[in-house]
This record gives C-alpha cells, sequence and structure tokens, in this order.
C-alpha cells in the first residue's frame, strides 16, 4: 500500500503529468520532467489505492499539481521515508500519542449533543434511527459504542461507504478543537508520518501486515496541516 505523505526519490528522470487542480477530473495541462534523483512526497488528499497519484515535488514553484502513475512508482522511483522517525498510535493509554486514538477520553458537543469520544460519534452516524442512535451515544465506553455500531442486526445508513472519511474528518475536528492540550501535541508533531498501528484495521489503520490503507493516520495529518503555527 502507497501512504500519503510518504516520500520518494526517483531512480531515473521521468515525465509526468500537471494538472490545473487537484480534483479527480481535473485537466492535464502539461507534462513535467523529474529528473533522476528528484525527491517527493506523496500528497495528503491522494486515496492510497488509486493508479494514478498526486505528489508534491520537492521545491517545486509552478504552483501546479503533479500526478504519477502507480507503475512509474513501483517501477522507477525508492521509497526513502524513514519509518523510525514516524508516529504509531493505537491505544489510549500511550503515552503521549494515545490521544490520537479515537478511543481517547476526549469528549466535545456537536450540533447540541454531546459524546464521550470520537468513537461514539462516528458509531452514532452510521444510523438514521434516533433510538439507535442514542443507544450508540450513551454507551459507557468507546469499545461499547464501537460493538453497537458493529452490531448485524440493526441496518446501517445506505450511504455510509461513502460519507464515513468525512464523518470521520467531524469527528476530529471537534475532538481537536475543544481540546487546547492534544491540538497542540498534534501540531507538535511536525512532518513526522502518523500511523494508526492496528493490527486489525485495514482501512483506518495498517493492518496485521502493515499494507492498510491508514486513512486515520491520514485524517490527522491533514488536520495538522490546518493548524496555525505557533
Amino acid at each position: 500500500m502507497i501512504l500519503p505523505y510518504t516520500t520518494y526519490k526517483t531512480s531515473k528522470a521521468l515525465t509526468v503529468k500537471a494538472y490545473n487542480g487537484a480534483a479527480p477530473g481535473a485537466v492535464p495541462v502539461a507534462t513535467a520532467e523529474l529528473a533522476a534523483g528528484s525527491s517527493f512526497r506523496i500528497a495528503l488528499d491522494n486515496d492510497p489505492g488509486a493508479e494514478q497519484l498526486q505528489i508534491l515535488p520537492a521545491n517545486d514553484t509552478h504552483g501546479l499539481y503533479y500526478r504519477i502513475s502507480r507503475q512509474q512508482l513501483g517501477q522507477d522511483c525508492v521509497l526513502t521515508t524513514d519509518f523510525s522517525t514516524a508516529i504509531y498510535f493505537y491505544t489510549p493509554q500511550e503515552q503521549p500519542f494515545g490521544v490520537f486514538s479515537n478511543f481517547s477520553p476526549h469528549g466535545f458537543s456537536h450540533l447540541g449533543q454531546y459524546f464521550a469520544t470520537a468513537e461514539h460519534y462516528y458509531q452514532s452516524e452510521k444510523f438514521t434511527d434516533n433510538t439507535c442512535k442514542q443507544q450508540v451515544i450513551r454507551a459507557a465506553t468507546a469499545k461499547d459504542a464501537a460493538d453497537l455500531g458493529k452490531t448485524q442486526s440493526i441496518a446501517i445508513r445506505p450511504d455510509w461507504r461513502l460519507v464515513k472519511i468525512e464523518v470521520m474528518r467531524t469527528a476530529l475536528e471537534r475532538k481537536f478543537a475543544t481540546h487546547a492540550g492534544i491540538r497542540d501535541l498534534l501540531r507538535s508533531t511536525g512532518e513526522r508520518l502518523l500511523i494508526e498501528n492496528s493490527p486489525f484495521d485495514n482501512f483506518w489503520g495498517i493492518g496485521r501486515t502493515g499494507a492498510g490503507k491508514n486513512h486515520l493516520g491520514t485524517l490527522l495529518m491533514q488536520l495538522r496541516a490546518t493548524l496555525p503555527h505557533q
């Protein structure tokens, strides 16, 4: 899996397409040459499974958006990310970065409703039936909320696969807006790669083999990029 925010270097000169925007429907306006040995970063707004990946070449001054194919990346580029400097988090008990877990006890209010954890909010948004939503919201622990959200006896909203990333984004925005201490900790991570080290989740984390998509880590890095420097 190709994780957003990892860094690479070209092993030979490459021709890549330049676009006038970052959206999937953006129009290619030119081609650009990356010299052998050029460094670049995988942009944060990529889908880890996409065939075309937006990249951020080092020291680029043209203001364009560049994309490289997965084949080019695999054949003609070398991964240069030092994963020993990455921040791995999973359980809320881990210090100091366990606060990045959705199970951490950092509650927040949203649209007049209080949620004890980000997990309570995320799981409750799976349901349109208010009785089901309230049952999740009132769950005693984040694990209880997660278990209720995963029950097979209650139908979840039909568009859940389409909206769940934005639901998680809202949860993180509200959580970190509410608690200055963890917001400062997130800011302090600078440009380090954030990885949700769940062995059980290949979507939000990297899974047991390390090949998962790490969407939670990516959302946290996207949020970090919006925080003002102090």
